[in-house]
């Protein structure tokens, strides 16, 4: 009974052998699996006849199933070799197509966020476009600029944006990076020179609102450079306006100045303070001078037409001011002008030597001014100086009033 069993069981071994056999070559035998085959193109060629660009990418794993699975068979040969000669530049072609389409539903955001100046829309899908094209002019010039707008609309949010994609841009043009119209729209600029001119304005103009002095200075090299704003009166307006400013202080100072000599009672202390207030009257002058040169660069580049003719005259009222308190007078405005900006302009980043009137000779009669004990000296009289500062405080309030008012020329 037991050798029964025994060969029972042989028996029954060998069988699960033989079945694991002929499982193990029938898994191998992919190549004869005509249908599979069949069924595995079949749902390649749906995807990849989709229109649907994600639904087609799925075609390229398919693609790479299908090889891996029955690459090496004959009866899948000629379906095998298209793939293997094909599959690459599907995949390729695929892949373009999908970027293609991203791009253009970010371009359309962005164009339409530039025409709309919702300006916050425009930096967001442009910086995803950059993301692509890191080097696109068209996205980061236009990206450079729109602080200078939207600040002059009191709306100083972008500023931070603009003066990185600003610097971004010089950097890049510096560096060879060419565009066909260096920006969009109302930020296009044409030439390489108009973009870079464009840019260094931007900086300095928003650098201006926290360090005016370094601003004045970029507004100088942006004067110098060649490109759009080489000719944009409000470059020159606003440096003038930086000197203004400084004759405004300057003419608070004097009046400072003269109080506190008001209450001294030594003659010695009188003098001191008499050489100081020249001193600073000195400055004040110079200021005016530099104010009253770049006025007059910026009114020689207005429009001769009747939009602009506001503008000009709120530039002429500054002049005329600061002419009247630098010397005194009113005639002889439009030759010194003339003469002015016919020479080079100052360079802000130089410093400011004051202007110093010579001492007038003393008449027959003046045998006090003959003398040599400089403790004797008469100060400077107080009423000139008084004049001065009240003329020129008076003059900074209004014309931050009329430049305020008066319509300034188109930027573009």
């Amino acid at each position: 009974m037991n050798k029964i069993l025994k060969q029972f069981a042989i028996g029954m071994l060998a069988v699960a052998f033989i079945a694991v056999a002929a499982g193990a070559g029938f898994a191998q035998d992919a190549c004869d699996d005509y249908d599979g085959q069949a069924a595995l193109y079949e749902k390649f060629n749906t995807a990849y006849s989709s229109k649907d660009l994600q639904v087609k990418k799925t075609s390229i794993d398919l693609g790479k199933q299908f090889l891996e699975k029955y690459g090496t068979c004959s009866s899948a040969e000629e379906t095998a070799n298209w793939l293997k000669t094909n599959l690459p530049a599907i995949e390729k072609s695929v892949n373009t197509a999908i970027d293609q389409e991203w791009l253009k539903s970010r371009f359309a955001r962005f164009d339409a966020s530039i025409k709309s100046q919702k300006y916050a829309d425009a930096y967001a899908a442009g910086a995803e476009i950059l993301t692509k094209q890191p080097d696109n002019l068209g996205i980061i010039v236009p990206h450079g600029a729109i602080g200078i707008y939207s600040s002059r609309n009191n709306n100083d949010v972008f500023n931070a944006d603009t003066l990185k994609y600003a610097r971004i841009a010089i950097d890049k043009m510096n560096a060879g990076v060419t565009s066909p119209k260096y920006g969009v729209f109302q930020f296009q600029y044409d030439t390489k020179e108009n973009a870079l001119s464009e840019m260094n304005y931007a900086i300095a103009f928003l650098t201006a609102k926290t360090d005016k002095k370094a601003g004045v200075e970029g507004l100088y090299k942006v004067s110098q450079m060649p490109g759009k704003n080489k000719t944009n009166p409000l470059v020159f307006e606003q440096i003038g306006d930086y000197y203004f400013d400084e004759v405004a202080k300057l003419a608070d100072q004097v009046k400072a100045l003269i109080k506190e000599q008001q209450a001294l009672t030594v003659e010695e202390e009188k003098v001191a303070k008499d050489k100081e207030i020249k001193s600073t009257i000195g400055l004040l002058n110079a200021n005016a001078e530099r104010s009253m040169d770049a006025y007059g660069r910026a009114r020689a580049l207005v429009k001769a037409d009747a939009e602009s003719q506001k503008y000009k005259d709120a530039l002429t009222a500054k002049i005329k001011t600061l002419y009247t308190v630098r010397f005194e007078k009113e005639d002889g405005i439009d030759s010194y002008i003339a003469s002015s900006i016919k020479k080079p302009m100052p360079d802000p980043s130089q410093p400011v030597e004051p202007i110093t009137e010579a001492e007038k000779p003393a008449d027959a009669t003046g045998s006090a001014a003959a003398s040599d004990d400089t403790t004797k000296q008469k100060p400077a009289p107080a009423a000139k100086a008084k004049t001065a500062a009240s003329e020129t405080a008076k003059a900074a309030n209004a014309a931050a009033t009329d430049s305020k008012t008066a319509k300034k020329p188109k930027k573009r």
